[in-house]
């Protein structure tokens, strides 16, 4: 029987496609700054992961990019991530009601979401995570998806077995990550499959 169903945040809950979310950054970046995309793709990748896993700061993360380029900290770098995040990332309305219509008949809400500290504070500052009885937050829990431990953390304060829960991802790793930790998993491509998908486990939406 299935009593939680546990949600990502970037490209499920919110409209923000998760293979194209550090494109846009990395090319913001590039522009403002005068850099070459690839570069700059290439170091903030190797910056991002210990970033969303709490291991590094956001000012530490920055100063190590510029310092690699010989260049000071900008003024305004506490808005370089969350700049372009405020201004794509939307709430998915066809998902909330799915969201709103599952707290109604009982279930767990749950989020597990790999993030940074700006992103995850504007997620706050807007109340999105305001559904959901339990948060795995990366950046402030330092577990990361796919790993087994951040689904373990997540079931230890659901207190359920992985087998009782379902996990949302836009990303196949993060389902199969998932999987591996005992619950089930659905790969999500829009709020209608999802739904689908969800009744095929046997829980009640309507």
């Amino acid at each position: 029987m299935i009593k939680a169903i546990i949600f990502d945040i970037g490209g499920v809950v919110l409209e923000w496609p998760t293979r194209l979310e550090v494109d846009v950054i990395y090319r913001y970046i590039a522009e403002r700054f005068g850099f070459n995309f690839e570069e700059v793709k290439e170091k903030i990748k190797a910056l991002v992961y210990p970033l969303k896993g709490g291991e590094i700061t956001e000012k530490e993360c920055w100063s190590r990019f510029f310092n690699s380029y010989g260049k000071a900290l900008p003024d305004d770098w506490k808005d370089l991530w969350q700049k372009i995040f405020r201004e794509k990332a939307k709430l998915n309305e066809d998902v909330m009601k799915t969201v709103k219509a599952l707290k109604s008949n009982g279930y767990q809400l749950a989020v597990i979401t790999n993030t940074i500290p700006s992103h995850n504070a504007w997620v706050e500052k807007m109340k999105w995570y305001e559904p959901f009885d339990i948060l795995v937050i990366s950046c402030k829990d330092g577990v990361v998806k796919p790993e087994p431990a951040i689904f373990e953390l997540a079931l230890k304060k659901l207190g359920l077995k992985g087998h009782e829960c379902i996990f949302i991802d836009n990303v196949e790793k993060n389902i199969r990550g998932a999987e591996r930790a005992g619950l089930h998993g659905i790969l999500f491509e829009n709020a209608e499959q999802m739904k689908k998908d969800l009744e095929k486990f046997g829980v009640k939406i309507e």
